[in-house]
């Protein structure tokens, strides 16, 4: 059975998964999707989901221009948002802070005083907000996967945000959802389509400040949480538990996954096998970065006759390695048996799954990062050291680190914790 691509799993230009050495990131991404459904790591403001839903309002019915079918009229909305918050000046507020696409906006603005595909993100569709928030968007009953305003969930998020905002009878014939209809449609007939509105400062503030992220207020707020915390239509796993645990411990670190989920399993034992299945993985997954680490700098420091890689053996953080390597295999495949996920994990690393010395722990790792390094796209990408001949490599100079990896317990990967917490700070 062939692996896929990691290209396949990972998001293009996904900093997880290029600087990811050892092809240990789409696991640990799909034991973070089954603890948490539709949260992601990149997530930051809870409030662009309040952006893609009025937006879907304003959108609806705008025809795409069939010329320019790659710029759908949900990106031309995008577009505006984040120009708004540019130009007026707010994005520069303290407590507005990861709002896609700025420095490319700004960019933009100073040369072309406009925005369009070839200047905005190269990717948006991952990188923009419509691409970040989208499967919580979808999750959550807000928006189909086309941005498509949902009848229920979506109009009573438009619906609250509309009530803070004293607008009550916002709608499809309201006055400033036609103004901003009008500005999408004129912006998609531009040859390329671009930013083209005429409107004044004043216009330009009130689009920036109807979706500042630090701005949710009371019935906004409430429909938010609700979207979050809903047990009972498509509940989000673990988000509302690590939520509660997150509000009533305010010593807890999100920062340190491992002391989380055993507390977690404390208040929600519901979790406890996923939680165990993590924990086995981790372990693994810390055992195999350690060892990485720990020969990235030995190469780093070696002389320009490059590092032998039978003399890593020596390497107390490698021999330990060596020796807790099998048990941990042997537990992570076990755990990870439950959720169907064993026979992908074998196969990706079935080299580790005898007993090794720390010398042959050395070189099978990097056969291993060397095979990963080729599954990351149909051509491949390099290895991030050279070979010099035999079991001998030299680190490429970009990849050099100076000073030896510290132990940890810690995680290798993150679980979602931090977006869960950010989501906590901006509805609190």
């Amino acid at each position: 059975m062939a692996l896929p691509f990691l290209s396949e799993y990972d998001p293009p230009g996904s900093s997880e998964g290029s600087l990811d050495p050892l092809g240990l990131y789409m696991l640990a991404d799909q034991l973070a999707v089954e603890l948490v459904p539709a949260v992601r790591e990149r997530m930051q403001r809870i409030r662009f989901l309040t952006a893609i839903a009025v937006g879907s309002m304003v959108t609806e019915g705008v025809a795409e221009n069939p010329q320019h079918g790659e710029v759908p009229p949900w990106q031309v909305w995008e577009w505006l948002v984040v120009e708004a918050i540019v130009r007026s000046g707010v994005g520069d507020q303290e407590g507005v802070w990861a709002v896609p696409g700025t420095s490319v906006t700004r960019n933009a603005l100073s040369k072309l005083n406009c925005i369009d595909s070839r200047s905005y993100l190269k990717t948006p569709r991952v990188f923009g907000f419509h691409g970040v928030y989208k499967a919580l968007a979808v999750h959550s009953g807000l928006v189909d996967d086309r941005f498509r305003l949902r009848d229920l969930n979506g109009q009573r998020l438009v619906e609250a945000w509309a009530r803070d905002r004293k607008q009550r009878d916002f709608g499809y014939e309201h006055p400033l959802c036609c103004k901003w209809r009008e500005a999408v449609e004129r912006s998609l007939r531009c040859r390329p389509p671009h930013t083209k509105t005429y409107w004044t400062g004043t216009d330009w503030e009130e689009l920036a400040e109807a979706f500042l992220p630090n701005s949710v207020q009371n019935w906004e707020r409430r429909c938010l949480r609700d979207c979050l915390l809903n047990r009972s239509e498509k509940p989000l796993n673990a988000l509302a538990d690590v939520w509660q645990l997150l509000e009533t411990a305010p010593d807890t670190d999100p920062g340190d996954e491992r002391n989380v989920h055993f507390r977690l399993e404390e208040i929600a034992p519901q979790h406890a096998e996923l939680l165990r299945t993590i924990r086995c993985y981790e372990r693994f997954a810390r055992l195999l970065t350690d060892a990485f680490e720990a020969i990235r700098h030995h190469a780093s420091t070696s002389d320009g006759g490059g590092l032998d890689l039978a003399l890593t053996g020596r390497d107390v953080l490698i021999e330990r390695t060596a020796a807790e390597m099998l048990p941990a295999f042997v537990d992570a495949e076990t755990a990870l048996s439950a959720f169907h996920k064993d026979v992908m994990f074998a196969l990706r690393f079935e080299r580790f799954s005898k007993p090794l010395t720390a010398a042959e722990l050395a070189l099978e790792l990097c056969r291993h990062h060397e095979e990963i390094q080729q599954q990351k796209s149909r051509e491949g990408k390099r290895p991030w050291f050279d070979r010099i001949g035999g079991s001998r490599i030299q680190m490429r100079h970009s990849y050099r680190v100076a000073a030896p990896p510290e132990p940890s317990d810690g995680y290798v990967h993150a679980y979602r914790t931090q977006p869960i917490r950010r989501f906590l700070g901006d509805l609190s």
